[in-house]
């Protein structure tokens, strides 16, 4: 009979801690503070060390999210979220990989805060994948923030704001690259066809009368006197340019 009623009280009790989770939650958000366990001390300690121990929770109308806030994740990954037994889908909301402590916001739902949580991960340092599980002290849970569907749309909105801003500076950023490609191109191109043709030319001619004089008077060109005469023709060049711009 003893054994009967101690069932009963453990039934109602989860009954009643349940809808404290999650029916009597008002829309918002919420801090709550965790624990970890492991099989063993050791992991324990670990598992203590890189989770936040303050888990913030958000409750909108039937849906219910956790955010579990985890540091030093430059040597973790393939994260992985286990509710009751079933993978559940998880989102990678905040990573600030510029800190010392690489800090990473993982979010996925549950059905109430009673739920067996099991959040795994592959640990470098370990070269192995590692699980433990995540429970919550219900009577440290505090609300922090109402929310309702607007203060949600707005948040939504913030965010896209930012990224339509970012997709237009990288678009500006692309453009800005095209056009300067462009004209040093435009730029190349004209330098090209207007000087260093010119001189090209010139000296193949120069080259081609020095082995005519080689040939009908068995005289040679000195290196000396062909650059003597590309120099001549160059200023010759550069001249008629200056007058021209200067007419």
């Amino acid at each position: 009979m003893k054994k009967c009623m101690m069932v009963l009280y453990l039934l109602i009790g989860c009954l009643f801690t349940n809808i404290y989770a999650t029916e009597d939650m008002e829309n918002g958000r919420y801090q709550v503070y965790n624990n970890t366990l492991y099989e063993n001390a050791v992991g324990i300690a670990m598992s203590r060390s890189y989770t936040e121990e303050i888990t913030e929770i958000i409750k909108m109308d039937d849906k219910l999210y956790v955010e579990v806030s985890l540091n030093n994740t430059q040597y973790m990954g393939d994260f992985t979220i286990t509710v009751n037994g079933i993978t559940v889908p998880n989102e990678t909301i905040f990573h600030d990989e510029e800190s010392v402590a690489n800090m990473k916001t993982v979010q996925f739902e549950v059905n109430s805060l009673t739920d067996d949580i099991t959040v795994g991960m592959y640990v470098g340092p370990m070269g192995r994948d590692v699980e433990y599980g995540l429970e919550f002290y219900l009577d440290t849970l505090t609300l922090v923030e109402e929310l309702d569907e607007y203060n949600i749309g707005v948040a939504n909105l913030e965010d896209i704001e930012m990224e339509v801003e970012e997709v237009i500076d990288d678009v500006v950023d692309d453009v800005i690259d095209d056009v300067v490609d462009d004209v040093v191109d435009d730029v190349v191109d004209d330098v090209a066809s207007e000087v260093i043709e010119p001189v090209v030319e010139s000296i193949a001619d120069v080259v081609e009368v020095a082995d005519d004089v080689s040939k009908n008077n068995n005289h040679t060109f000195t290196i000396v006197g062909i650059i003597a005469v590309i120099i001549l023709i160059l200023a010759f060049i550069i001249g008629g340019k200056k007058n021209g711009k200067n007419a």
